[in-house]
């Protein structure tokens, strides 16, 4: 279902418009300085460096430059930080469009906004947030790469994955998650015999190289940081069952509104047939849920001391999932004359409206 009708494109367009300057000019007048990892970030971006002591450098130039180009530090970071939720607003469009309608998919990028981090995330640009877009970029280019086997969607994988990693090496967990998808689905298991794959991986490891030598000169002081961030914290025993469960309770809060979302939504649709949506929902639920199981399983077997925002890459993938395995027009309309959709049932719309 490519594309879009041209009304849906205009409200996706609208949406993003007012999400970026809404948020941006909220965080500024609700703020009297800019978070610390954001001044963090402009720091190092003044010197720019193929990494830094806590993160890659990706994040860090794009701060740096921006204050560079424009003289000033203040309006312009939250502007930043809201645009790159923004740009994941659009990938979550691009993505859903090959399963959904594209009222649907609209939808889809709405109840995005029931989730705190999205727009409360633009109130700060860092290394996490520049991380969400990035993310679901990737997601989108895989899903192309897979479904066409065209070298320039693989091309675009690679320089996604590249971006990704140079922002944070949590996004390490995509790539493995996306290997386990290549092995567990007939579309996967055909790429390894095609060079699309390999030209990714190429490009990839072309572009992480400069990190990669400065780490090594550094004394992978980035991944000390790390390592030693996920144990920060005094070890107890009872962390192992503890992280996980806090870790878990804290994400399901977050989505709490959007699980209400497709509560209604599964109790007024009926389901798709498998077969027309079975790539696609093997595709989400492996890229939205492993990433998220594989955090979870780690914290539970080495006791890691986890923070709640970690999880916000995980969620614009994540929500596609339970949206693929409807069909579009599910139910007729009461006059019988034409069909009616399941997204504009009236308990829903009502539940959508403050997103709105």
């Amino acid at each position: 279902m490519e594309g879009g009708t041209s009304r849906e494109t205009r409200d996706l367009s609208a949406l993003i418009l007012l999400h970026t300057f809404l948020w941006t000019g909220l965080s500024a007048l609700a703020r009297d300085s800019l978070p610390a990892d954001t001044l963090e970030a402009i720091a190092w971006g003044l010197q720019w460096e193929w990494g830094y002591d806590k993160h890659p450098f990706l994040a860090a130039w794009l701060a740096g430059t921006v204050v560079k180009l424009t003289g000033h530090v203040g309006l312009e970071m939250y502007l930043l930080g809201s645009a790159s939720i923004s740009m994941c607003f659009w990938a979550v469009w691009r993505l859903a469009l090959r399963v959904l309608t594209p009222r649907q998919a609209l939808v889809s990028v709405l109840m995005l906004e029931t989730i705190w981090y999205y727009p409360f995330l633009g109130a700060k640009f860092d290394q996490g947030s520049l991380l969400i877009p990035l993310w679901m970029l990737l997601a989108l280019a895989f899903h192309s790469a897979l479904t066409t086997q065209h070298l320039r969607h693989w091309l675009i994988v690679g320089i996604f994955a590249g971006l990704s990693l140079l922002t944070k090496y949590q996004s390490v967990l995509f790539r493995s998650c996306g290997a386990s998808l290549m092995f567990l689905t007939d579309e996967g298991r055909s790429s390894w015999r095609r060079p699309g794959p390999y030209l990714a991986l190429l490009f990839l490891l072309v572009m992480i190289d400069p990190n990669l030598y400065w780490l090594q000169r550094n004394d992978f002081i980035s991944w000390q940081y790390a390592l030693g961030r996920l144990g920060e914290s005094e070890y107890h025993w009872h962390d192992h069952l503890t992280q996980p469960l806090r870790f878990t309770a804290d994400s399901l809060g977050s989505l709490l509104p959007f699980l209400v979302l497709i509560g209604l939504l599964y109790s007024s649709s009926r389901p798709a047939p498998e077969a027309a949506v079975q790539f696609h929902r093997r595709f989400f639920s492996i890229l939205g849920l492993s990433p998220f199981l594989l955090t979870v399983g780690l914290s539970a077997l080495f006791g890691i001391h986890l923070y709640s925002k970690w999880e916000a890459p995980y969620f614009p993938c994540w929500e596609c999932w339970p949206c693929s395995g409807f069909d579009p027009i599910s139910v007729q309309s009461e006059s019988g004359d034409s069909p009616c959709y399941a997204w504009d049932s009236e308990p829903f719309s009502l539940c959508l409206a403050p997103c709105i």
